[in-house]
């Protein structure tokens, strides 16, 4: 029989920063511009009960973590505003009032926001507008938040101002920007490549000895060729399986999109907490049949890449902020469902993030990762909760259901 997840909400309230924040409307910037309005990044986090009834006084409790967010709110006074639209002739510009009005904060209890389970455990779930920030900045954001939970005093302020991502007056930019063109179509299509399909959400574990076997699939005793990332090379092997899993026929063109942050690319790197997105796209594009003309050689997909990301330096992304400024509607560019389904695919690295340093005072978490996957398509490389132990992985992709069983078999035929 199937059991149904039983919630109770406790409590709902809007917590709003302890002292007074500076008011005014934040400047945001054309990589700001391009997030749908009501997309956020969605993350859970999972807590295991203390060992005694001891040490479980006190655990997770509600006060405390208000408390904590609300003096985290003083310093990241952005996160306790609230989006507005700028007058524009060309379609109203996303900006954040400052306004202190609060963040919404939410206690449940389930039988199987923060939530309690019967056994004792908790899930801490959490939803930043990705207006508002990046995964970077959300993670320094949440990390800052459990360290003064701790009494642990703010180790890095963010920098508010976002001006530095201004264009240049007036805009050059000197690339042809193919991250920003539209997503590739279909040239046959199909009904399993439908986008009214259901989208099963699926997480997989690749050990580092599988890891490890890609390695030197790519990297081999060449010592002429590019020493490849684990990105670069996990990302290579999940781009070529999710083409396999589709079928797409050897003359589709496939657009893979992957994100670079340019908080060290730009010259002058950012100041340190820069608060804010600072992502950039690097988006390779070839066709099916060349990405997987041999079952053993994944060299080829890793080495676009690879070659694709080596370009991005501060030239690039200084000439991207430019051409993002000559666009007549930002908006038109956003990225949602129709980006990342066939015959594309958006791979998001969260290897390096530090998610588990999340430690409240009752421990770190067992478990994190995205809460959902909004796509078909879109695909999150993350650190396995014993990564720190045996280096494995996790890969957290959405796909339409007449796929994903035919991805994991060649995920897994390493």
């Amino acid at each position: 029989m199937e059991m149904v997840m039983k919630m109770e909400i406790k409590e709902k309230t809007m917590v709003k920063p302890a002292t007074e924040t500076p008011r005014h409307v934040l400047w945001t910037s054309n990589l700001d511009q391009l997030v749908p309005k009501h997309i956020h990044i969605p993350t859970i986090y999972f807590y295991k009960p203390l060992s005694s009834a001891t040490d479980d006084k006190g655990f997770f409790d509600p006060v405390k973590l208000k408390d904590a967010l609300s003096k985290v709110l003083v310093p990241f006074y952005p996160v306790a505003g609230r989006l507005v639209d700028s007058s524009n002739p060309n379609g109203g510009r996303i900006e954040i009032d400052c306004n202190g009005e609060g963040v919404l904060f939410v206690v449940a209890q389930t039988n199987s926001m923060v939530t309690y389970f019967k056994c004792g455990g908790v899930s801490l779930g959490v939803a930043m507008n990705h207006h508002v920030v990046d995964g970077i900045s959300a993670v320094h954001f949440l990390n800052s938040w459990s360290d003064i939970a701790r009494g642990v005093d703010l180790k890095s302020p963010p920098f508010i101002d976002r001006t530095m991502l201004c264009a240049r007056n007036p805009p050059k930019p000197i690339f042809d920007h193919i991250e920003y063109k539209p997503p590739l179509p279909m040239i046959k299509t199909t009904t399993s490549s439908s986008c009214e399909s259901q989208v099963d959400v699926a997480i997989y574990k690749l050990t580092n000895e599988q890891l490890k076997t890609l390695k030197a699939k790519c990297n081999g005793d060449d010592k002429n060729k590019p020493r490849y990332t684990t990105y670069e090379i996990l990302a290579g092997h999940v781009w070529r399986c999710v083409c396999k899993a589709r079928k797409l026929s050897n003359d589709q063109e496939t657009k893979l999109y992957t994100l670079v942050d340019g908080r060290s690319r730009l010259q002058p790197p950012l100041p340190p907490g820069f608060f804010g997105n600072t992502i950039f796209s690097a988006t390779p594009i070839v066709k099916t049949g060349e990405l997987l003309e041999s079952n053993e050689n994944i060299w080829y997909a890793v080495n676009q890449i690879h070659s694709t990301l080596k370009r991005i330096d501060d030239c690039y992304l200084r000439s991207a902020l430019d051409y993002l400024e000559l666009q007549p509607n930002l908006s038109a560019l956003s990225r949602g469902s129709h980006t990342f389904r066939s015959p594309n695919l958006g791979i998001i690295s969260w290897i390096r993030l530090p998610f588990y340093d999340l430690d409240f005072g009752w421990g770190r978490p067992i478990f994190v990762g995205p809460s959902t996957i909004l796509f078909d398509g879109l695909t999150y490389l993350l650190s396995s909760p014993s990564y720190d132990e045996d280096g494995s992985l996790l890969v957290a992709i959405g796909l339409q259901h007449e796929h994903m069983k035919a991805f994991e078999k060649f995920l897994y035929d390493i």
